[in-house]
């Protein structure tokens, strides 16, 4: 009887241990309903990442907290040192060598492609987002309604009536700019003054991108997305729910916005269709290339490259934690820091999270000790 209960009470744990692993793991892509085509690289860094811009497959620019720079070469992802420990939140280029980072305390950077050089911002509080036409109109938000613009050589402060955070920037040119921030505020440059922009949500706002001065995307809190026409904003209709970060496209029929808990939405011109990238952590930047070739970045040094490639289905929805897809599949590459000249792709199926096997060792360490236990108390 009593050899009975040993071998019961290991049975349970042991299912137990079983299926937490398959609860946590989480699968590649789905059997059916989602679009797939996202996988997961290694930029060499678990520091979180904000920013990512580039002008080619073989330069990118990615940045992130205390100070994170990485640039990727073509081979491999390299380590750069700008010389500051403050966060960046944003990048943005207007060529190889002339390219531009901000974040904490108003911190502004150039890199001209071998070296650093800090810019006067004249803004003491955080910069989150920077976007520019070129090297000449340059603009920058930030913490309680901080916009300064200017060129290489320094920048200053914009009057507006914006008091509160600002997150997102965007420009169809230089005298045609849009800034997203918190209550739902927009905010458009004409040229010569700023404006708040009647919208129909309350909602925080923190990306903006736009194919043209009529066709601009906003995101934010609780899937909030809107879209300008030229002539008012109007809500967006999709099955989101998480919070989105930032939204960046190639066309009016070609938009990523990603968010929260890994959560990636496409818009092909008629609706918003779910992505499935296989990770859980928040994104908070996307940019690309082109239509099979764009990159999201976030928490813990994700990084995402979509290349538009099929993974092979091996599992079904029900498995996945994270964002689940509710569209038809569509028409991603594995990259180290030291991999090769172009990104593989390589299949999300068989590799679980990191987290697993330190979740699986405790499991197993709870189960020998149980078992343990139950072995003293029967035998004495």
């Amino acid at each position: 009887m009593k050899r009975a209960v040993v071998i019961l009470s290991m049975s349970i744990l042991t299912v137990a241990v079983a299926a937490s692993l398959v609860s946590f793991a989480a699968p590649a892509c789905f059997a059916d309903g989602g679009l797939y085509g996202w996988n997961q690289i290694s930029a060499g860094t678990s520091r979180e990442l904000r920013g990512v811009w580039g002008t080619a497959d073989d330069d990118i620019y990615l940045a992130g907290e205390l100070g994170t720079v990485r640039h990727f070469n073509g081979f491999a992802w390299d380590l750069l040192c700008p010389g500051t420990v403050k966060s960046l939140y944003g990048v943005w280029g207007n060529a190889s060598d002339d390219v531009y980072f901000v974040g904490g305390g108003g911190v502004a950077l150039r890199y001209d492609g071998s070296g650093w050089e800090e810019i006067d911002s004249d803004a003491e509080n955080d910069l989150h987002a920077i976007w520019g036409n070129s090297s000449e109109n340059i603009f920058a938000v930030g913490g309680g309604g901080t916009i300064v613009s200017g060129d290489s050589g320094g920048w200053g402060q914009m009057e507006s009536s914006a008091d509160n955070l600002l997150y997102g920037v965007w420009g169809a040119s230089a005298t045609d700019v849009f800034v997203v921030g918190t209550i739902g505020d927009i905010l458009h440059y004409n040229g010569s003054a700023w404006s708040e922009m009647r919208i129909p949500t309350s909602q925080f706002l923190s990306g903006v991108w736009g194919n043209s001065s009529d066709d601009v995307f906003a995101v934010g809190r609780a899937g909030t997305i809107l879209h300008y026409d030229g002539y008012g904003w109007d809500i967006m209709t999709t099955t989101a729910s998480q919070d989105l970060y930032a939204v960046w496209g190639t066309s009016a029929d070609d938009v990523f916005a990603v968010g929260e808990r890994g959560g990636v939405l496409h818009y092909d011109g008629s609706g918003w269709k779910r992505m499935y990238t296989g990770v859980i952590e928040n994104l908070y930047a996307v940019w690309g290339l082109a239509p099979d070739d764009v990159y999201a970045v976030g928490q813990g040094g994700v990084v995402l490259h979509y290349t538009g490639e099929e993974p092979k289905p091996t599992a079904t929805p029900s498995d996945t934690p994270g964002p689940q897809p509710t569209a038809t599949p569509s028409p991603s590459p594995t990259q180290t820091a030291t991999a090769t000249p172009t990104p593989t792709p390589t299949p999300a199926s068989g590799a679980a999270p990191v987290w697993v096997w330190p979740v699986t060792a405790v499991f197993v360490l709870l189960l020998g000790g149980c078992g343990f236990l139950i072995y003293r108390r029967i035998h004495g």
